[in-house]
């Protein structure tokens, strides 16, 4: 398969049936939700994802990628979409959801919790 040749990395928490990226051995897996934190330097990323009148959008497609790494999610019931994205820096996020126009954006992560609004068009 094409997409585990390019060793993705998923660290996302969106839907429910997403909470306990990344996979692994679950006797080794690290604890992502209480290490995302300053005293861990692991960045947050809160990720909101509407439609053009403000409703949050559930079931979008979001990634967050650079160069060297992709995370993946699915937005919750109400458009969030939380990423715990290895290292700060120049990242990259597109959204995805049928029926509307696809959502691409460069962004800076520069603080250690940063966040971001992804408007999508019909």
């Amino acid at each position: 398969m094409p997409l585990l040749a390019m060793g993705i990395l998923l660290l996302a928490s969106c839907s429910k049936t997403n909470n306990n990226a990344p996979t692994g051995n679950p006797e080794v897996r690290p604890d992502w939700h209480s290490m995302a934190d300053e005293d861990h330097n692991i960045p947050i990323f809160n990720h909101k994802v509407t439609t053009a009148d403000g409703q949050g959008m559930p079931g979008a497609t979001d990634s967050l990628y650079n160069g060297h790494d992709t995370l993946f999610g699915i937005t919750d019931n109400n458009g969030n979409c939380t990423f715990y994205p290895p290292y700060l820096g120049t990242w990259n996020i597109s959204v995805y959801h049928d029926g509307y126009l696809p959502f691409h954006k460069q962004i800076q992560l520069i603080d250690s919790v940063s966040s971001e609004t992804a408007i999508l068009e019909q």
